[in-house]
């Protein structure tokens, strides 16, 4: 019995970080998980919207991002390219991760907007990240 309880301690030791349960540091990570951006864009221009996820504290970190964009206003009516206030024509739209200029301690991703709607418009970007960041241990073994 005594074995399993100093198991159960070294095996919580090991899942500390900085005093902190592991979990604990997994969501006090200091990064904003959604985050929202807006820009005029005229017929027949474009824009290019670059997302960089990083830690605070500087930690490596993966991030995956899941992106939505608007014409005008936040809605289902006004989603490109599926909403109902939209053409298939109206917008291309292209996204990609610029690894590049990602060093495991940020990820850049682009998304880029082709406006074809025949008006000047606002093009609305809502991005949520999903990501897994570098958990550091401070002196715990």
């Amino acid at each position: 019995m005594a074995d399993l309880e100093e198991s159960v301690k070294e095996d919580t030791k090991k899942r500390t970080v900085d005093g902190k349960r592991a979990s604990q540091q997994f969501l006090e990570m200091g990064v904003t998980p959604t985050a929202s951006a807006s820009s005029p864009i005229n017929d027949g221009g474009s824009v290019t919207f670059t997302i960089t996820t990083s830690h605070v504290d500087g930690l490596r970190i993966f991030a995956i991002e899941h992106i939505s964009v608007y014409e005008t206003s936040v809605s289902n009516d006004n989603k490109i390219p599926s909403g109902d206030n939209i053409s298939v024509n109206d917008y291309e739209v292209a996204f990609w991760y610029d690894w590049g200029s990602t060093n495991n301690k940020n990820i850049k991703f682009i998304v880029w907007v082709y406006n074809k709607s025949g008006s000047n418009q606002t093009i609305l970007l809502r991005i949520n990240s999903r990501f897994i960041v570098e958990i550091t241990t401070s002196g715990a073994t």
